[in-house]
């Protein structure tokens, strides 16, 4: 009688410890919006003279091959860049490999090593702004939207 008492404590202790956490780890409005779906750039702007007016629409010289491309922000910190439906030049690969993640309590993103500001985030539209040395003056405006 001991060893089948015995038994069925070890056997519930055994299933206990073994219980699943059915919530998991907890994350951020923003991480889940970000990591949810696929976000295509639909604004590109530039406000060379840092006055706070974006008056130059770069999304408009950008190549309609480009403009189908979209990103996948993954929840392991990588981001895939796939070229779309239309390729600008076939021989390129269709999908790129990078890295994100968060910093400043989610107000700046790191995308490839460059920080952009978040400036407004919702489940669907991400904006953010940098400054990008090497890239002309001022300061650039990304528009993505969650398709």
């Amino acid at each position: 009688m001991k060893k089948i008492i015995f038994l069925a404590l070890v056997t519930v202790l055994f299933i206990t410890a073994c219980k699943k956490d059915k919530n998991g780890p907890v994350v951020s409005e923003r991480f889940q919006f970000l990591t949810t779906g696929q976000w295509k750039v639909s604004a590109y702007k530039n406000d060379s003279n840092s006055d706070g007016v974006f008056e130059t629409d770069l999304y408009a010289s950008i190549p309609s091959c480009r403009k189908d491309n979209f990103s996948v922000f993954k929840a392991d910190g990588t981001i895939i860049v796939d070229e779309g439906p239309t390729k600008c030049d076939p021989g390129y690969s269709q999908t790129f490999l990078g890295d994100w993640r968060f910093a400043d309590n989610e107000n700046t993103i790191w995308i490839n090593g460059g920080p952009r500001n978040i400036e407004t985030f919702t489940s669907t539209i991400l904006r953010i702004t940098s400054i990008s040395p090497g890239t002309g003056p001022g300061i650039f405006e990304e528009i993505y939207s969650r398709q």
